[in-house]
């Protein structure tokens, strides 16, 4: 009994003990954060400071091949279409594509925008596909019965494609480290006074909202960019509404993320150029995560791992192969 009895004296004693060491803890926590915020409030109330002069106040993102990329070539989805309409035997995948490419090339030559202020956008892009399946019919060998099938079905066959499939994600799928990346960005600016996150696409017509909301979870796209502008409207290109939206943020607190190889745009805002989705990651620019290391934001140990989902298609050159 005396042994019970003595840990029913020492027992009280060791849990003050260790409450007392809890509370220590926890004030001297509560200082530590009361200081550290009181610093990052007055850091951030103090114009003209060193974090107002290199933190930009508006981030944006050119979505093609940095938050988003195609899971496959165009001209796929272009042959399926036709052939689910018409039933008819066609050629490979990549004569739809050469055709595309060609066609697409040819029309952004010779109207800007999407056929901004000459056209409407639907009419721009229905000319495109008449004009792809045109180029590759007419270099096979179908009689009349079979040219007037394509023709009659033509209608239902854009409107599959325009409606659905080129803003869905049959050919739009997120990047790696995407939803990393904006998470950061959505508590930087959320928490801690961090900018504005915005999309503007040149690459990209007025539908780059719809393809957006295919892609992306409702919550994550609307939670996490301010504006999303894309490339036809006929009264102004994508740069200039975006630059009405700056209003009087100076031009070098505002940063533009494009893919490597991409065409700086024609904007006054500062470009920082990352790998493209589009291909593996290699030296072609920094990586999507390297941004947190750009704008001081805290990293996981897993940000560093390099991921990779590159999709390839069965008319891929192997790349094994010499």
């Amino acid at each position: 009994m005396k042994w019970q009895f003595r840990i029913l004296l020492v027992l009280p004693l060791a849990l003050g003990f260790i409450w007392s060491q809890e509370r220590r803890y926890l004030n001297q926590q509560q200082i530590y954060r009361a200081a550290h915020l009181d610093g990052e409030e007055g850091a951030l109330a103090t114009a003209g400071t060193e974090i107002a002069a290199t933190q930009p106040a508006i981030v944006t993102f050119e979505p093609v091949n940095v938050l988003v990329r195609r899971t496959v070539p165009v001209g796929i989805h272009y042959r399926d279409a036709l052939l689910r309409w018409t039933g008819l035997m066609l050629p490979r995948p990549d004569v739809f594509e050469k055709a595309y490419q060609e066609v697409y090339a040819k029309a952004e030559i010779a109207s800007s925008r999407f056929g901004a202020g000459t056209e409407t956008l639907e009419a721009w892009w229905r000319r495109i596909v008449l004009e792809v399946y045109n180029t590759v019919v007419t270099c096979e060998f179908y009689d009349e019965d079979e040219l007037e099938l394509v023709e009659t079905n033509f209608d239902n066959v854009f409107r599959e494609l325009y409606d659905s499939i080129m803003v869905g994600t049959d050919v739009w799928q997120m990047a790696p480290d995407v939803s990393r990346l904006l998470a950061a960005l959505r508590e930087w600016r959320d928490l801690g006074g961090g900018p504005r996150i915005g999309i503007v696409s040149t690459q990209l017509d007025d539908r780059v909202s719809k393809m957006l909301h295919s892609v992306f979870e409702i919550d994550q796209l609307e939670h996490t960019f301010d504006f999303i502008i894309g490339n036809s409207d006929p009264d102004a290109s994508a740069f200039e509404k975006a630059a009405a939206l700056r209003k009087q943020i100076p031009t070098e607190q505002c940063v533009h993320v494009v893919p490597f190889g991409a065409i700086p745009p024609s904007a006054d805002c500062p470009v920082i150029t990352v790998a493209s989705a589009a291909t593996d990651v290699s030296t072609d620019g920094i990586r999507l995560l390297d941004l947190l290391d750009t704008w001081n934001l805290s990293k996981q140990p897993e940000d560093d791992l390099i991921t990779t989902t590159r999709l390839y298609s069965v008319y891929d050159e192997h790349p094994d192969s010499s």
